[in-house]
């Protein structure tokens, strides 16, 4: 059976528009995933944008990771305002085709929060607030903004022998008299 013009037509109009489309799809949608980390407190986060005509239609947010000097700060009531930099780590078009651009892994574990910090450290930490009301500000301003990675550690430092001694005087006082101990 032989193709008559029109049908010939018809099956040549549906390639040119099914090329046309890909094409349009292939260029004008594209998925780039970045890895973004903070230039104040080193907070890291890898995050996935859609994008279509260059129009951002959704962006989602994985690996993310907060530092302890963010946790503090955030702990202190006056937290980072992230100021991330962006590196591109792959891109796909068309939501197809990946192009890695760099190798840097997508999976990053910086130091947990230390266990005697989640017990005592964030009550501690709110009495040495109260105890000097302008200790969130200057904290955000040396650590974040000088970068004075020494403040941070000696104010931990300072809430670890905190929490030690309290412990300490903890063991050593038995508490309130029951009556089973008179």
């Amino acid at each position: 059976m032989k193709i008559t013009s029109p049908n010939r037509r018809a099956v040549f109009g549906a390639t040119v528009t099914a090329v046309v489309l890909s094409t349009v799809w292939f260029l004008c949608v594209r998925e780039s995933a970045y890895y973004e980390a903070c230039n104040h407190c080193d907070s890291r986060r890898v995050s996935v944008e859609t994008q279509v005509f260059g129009l951002v239609v959704s962006r989602r947010f994985h690996s993310e990771k907060e530092s302890f000097d963010a946790r503090l700060a955030r702990d202190l009531g006056s937290p980072c305002e992230h100021c991330f930099v962006r590196q591109l780590l792959a891109r796909k078009y068309g939501l197809l085709l990946v192009c890695n651009s760099h190798d840097i892994p997508l999976s990053f574990h910086p130091l947990p929060v230390p266990d005697w910090y989640e017990t005592d450290g964030l009550a501690i930490l709110t009495t040495l607030k109260a105890k000097n009301p302008g200790l969130p500000e200057e904290f955000r301003a040396r650590v974040f903004f000088n970068s004075d990675r020494e403040f941070s550690q000696r104010l931990i430092q300072s809430i670890r022998e905190l929490s030690q001694s309290y412990k300490r005087s903890a063991k050593s006082c038995p508490g309130p008299p029951t009556l089973d101990n008179r």
